[in-house]
């Protein structure tokens, strides 16, 4: 098992950088850099370093047999896309039909292209492109668990700059591979190559053989012995619909920092899918939130997965659980929506009684639930300060369609 469909030279080169990469994280974070604007601007071109790098040294490479290109007709500029011959949801789907998770897409979209009003807008928002993306908060789209890619190329595709943060070093090559063959799309994608969640750590993370693309995070503080990794795999077992451990890949060590001593500046989009730990992500956004705007917020809300403690209380009582998960989000000055960022939406207690909040809540998770039997949910989330903006700018906002 392991990561078979990869070249083990390929896999190496990537692991070398990424390693030389994230001991500049490492250090940065603690000796508390990233406070600094400069800390982020010498990280982002790092970044960026570490993608041309990889284009110029695996050229010969990224051809491996265990991954399929093909042409992205959907995406505007017409991609080639790299993703994985078999074992994996996103890419089996796009192999099939050329799309994945259209309404999720549409939704990004919408948010990206719809422009703030007037009062919220910043000042440079409008002018030419330049080499500080501190500057790009109106246009900028932070992509949190972006697996092969589908979501941050599309949405680059349209001309946006994206930031994409992704873990699992099969994934990083997939969408390596994917911009080294679309040069205009790496001009506005800069990967990440670590995760994001409420604290700096090192966790262990394992993918199964049917979704290669996901990784279940367990035991983040346990992973330097030897019955802390036994644990993962028992762990996992029961994660797996048939509880067989042995249908899990090989383990691998993750990376994790928290977004908010990474980002010091405004996000158009935030997307959030860590599988299961998106909790945890909102959590290390904390300082973002307070500081900064970030428009608008989607999160995948898994629902088997967010109960192994490590994104929420461990509950018997799922609806409490999803109730906590969305006051916590909310608490940061967002309202919420189960449709999509054009509402309905319910918001936060302001004026109020927690009470009346509750119920309409309630009621929201109650009609997701209803026969639902997908294994998660998305909430859209819209700023508080945005919403008070549109109501009192409505001749300003007729909404794109």
């Amino acid at each position: 098992m392991g990561l078979r469909p990869f070249s083990r030279h390929l896999l190496l080169f990537t692991a070398i950088l990424t390693a030389l990469l994230l001991l500049t994280c490492f250090y940065n974070n603690h000796v508390g850099f990233y406070s600094h604007n400069v800390a982020f601007k010498r990280l982002h071109r790092e970044c960026r370093q570490t993608q041309n790098l990889f284009c110029e040294y695996n050229s010969g490479l990224i051809n491996s047999t265990g991954v399929t290109i093909m042409r992205q007709v959907y995406v505007p500029t017409g991609p080639f896309m790299y993703l994985y011959s078999s074992g994996d949801k996103a890419s089996e789907t796009i192999l099939r039909s050329g799309m994945w998770e259209q309404e999720v897409l549409n939704e990004l979209t919408w948010a990206m292209i719809t422009s703030l009003p007037e009062s919220l807008r910043s000042i440079r928002s409008n002018g030419p492109r330049t080499d500080d993306p501190a500057e790009w908060s109106d246009v900028m789209f932070v992509d949190a668990g972006a697996k092969i890619g589908w979501h941050a190329l599309n949405i680059a595709a349209r001309g946006y700059e994206v930031l994409a943060f992704e873990g699992l070093h099969q994934n990083q090559i997939l969408l390596r591979s994917t911009l080294c063959q679309n040069p205009t799309l790496m001009e506005r994608v800069t990967l990440y190559p670590f995760a994001l969640g409420a604290q700096h750590e090192v966790c262990l993370a394992q993918s199964r053989e049917t979704n290669q693309g996901q990784g279940l995070v367990a035991n983040c503080s346990y992973v330097s012995s030897a019955a802390g990794q036994a644990s993962v795999v028992s762990w996992y077992a029961t994660k797996l619909a048939d509880g067989n451990a042995d249908h899990a890949q090989e383990h691998q060590m993750l990376e994790v920092h928290r977004l908010d001593k990474l980002l010091n500046m405004g996000v158009k989009v935030l997307k959030v899918d860590e599988d299961g730990r998106e909790l945890k992500v909102i959590q290390g956004a904390a300082q973002l939130f307070k500081k900064y705007n970030v428009w608008f917020l989607l999160v995948e809300y898994h629902r088997h997965l967010a109960h192994d403690g490590a994104s929420l209380p461990t509950t018997s009582n799922e609806i409490e659980a999803v109730l906590h998960f969305l006051k916590e989000v909310m608490s940061h000055g967002f309202h919420v929506s189960s449709d999509g960022f054009q509402g309905p939406y319910i918001g936060p207690v302001t004026g109020r009684s927690s009470e009346g909040r509750d119920t309409e809540l309630q009621h929201l998770v109650s009609e997701m639930r209803s026969g639902d039997t997908l294994p998660s949910f998305y909430f859209y989330f819209v700023n508080s300060k945005l919403m008070k903006a549109w109501a009192k700018e409505k001749d300003s906002q007729p909404l794109p369609t």
